[in-house]
């Protein structure tokens, strides 16, 4: 919001679920509705870059990590029949 040049939204056919959810949200945040939908995107814009390269960098060290089974691990026949009989 550092631009002196504001751009304005207008959102059609907003369900009435999100609206609520939004004004209730609002009316908690001490906020206007708008105040709050711009807040909400400002974070989902700023955390969404990070949080899919951060789950990137987990898959790729995950595949770089062989799975090492341990030697006296039960087998899953058994597993499955222990899990029937509790």
């Amino acid at each position: 919001m550092h631009n002196t040049c504001m751009r304005s939204l207008q959102i059609r056919e907003l369900p009435d679920e999100i609206y609520t959810k939004l004004k209730i949200r609002a009316q908690s945040e001490h906020r206007s509705l708008a105040q709050e939908a711009i807040a909400i995107l400002e974070r989902s814009l700023a955390i969404e870059p990070m949080a899919r390269q951060r789950r990137a960098a987990i898959l790729y060290s995950a595949q770089q990590q062989p799975i090492k089974l341990p030697t006296n691990a039960p087998r899953p026949e058994e597993l499955i029949r222990a899990d029937r009989e509790r």
